[in-house]
Formats: C-alpha cells, sequence, structure tokens
C-alpha cells in the first residue's frame, strides 16, 4: 500500500526534451522511493520541498546528482529529479 506516496516519470525524449521524475508524499511519514532508470544521463535535483529555502528550488545548471539509488522523501513534500535527453 502506498500510503499517499507515488511517484511519476514523464519522458520527454518524444518532444526532444528531458525526463523528469516526479515523487510525491502526501503522507505523515517519511517515503523512501526507487529511483528508477539509473543509466548513463544523470539524475539532478530540481525540486524538494522539505528542503530549506534556497536549497528547496535550485537555478538551472546548478542542480545536484542524486547518486544514490533510493531518494528519502520527506512527510507531506515533493520532490522532481530531471534528466538531460540521452544522445
Amino acid at each position: 500500500m502506498n500510503h499517499g506516496a507515488s511517484p511519476t516519470r514523464l519522458r520527454g525524449a518524444s518532444v526532444g526534451d528531458g525526463d523528469l521524475y516526479v515523487m510525491i508524499n502526501a503522507h505523515w511519514e517519511d517515503h523512501s522511493f526507487m529511483v528508477q532508470d539509473r543509466r548513463a544521463c544523470p539524475w539532478r535535483r530540481v525540486v524538494d520541498t522539505a528542503r530549506p529555502s534556497p536549497e528547496d528550488i535550485v537555478e538551472p545548471g546548478t542542480e545536484p546528482n542524486v547518486a544514490t539509488e533510493r531518494y528519502t522523501v520527506r512527510a507531506r513534500s515533493v520532490v522532481v529529479l530531471h534528466r538531460e535527453p540521452a544522445g
């Protein structure tokens, strides 16, 4: 049971854009998500609403790599990862 926590991957290849991986945790407890499809292009964290400002939404070009296979999404928060198009 997901208890209000769900991930969604949006593929941008069909429009020549990068991919987004959105993890939403509406539950009152933290949840750990498996970061899907960790191929050569790294996922970068764009948004994590549990982080203090200005780390919650980072400026383009300064997004940190997500180096782990799992990402913990804090209670009642949203995380958005971005990956550049392959090739």
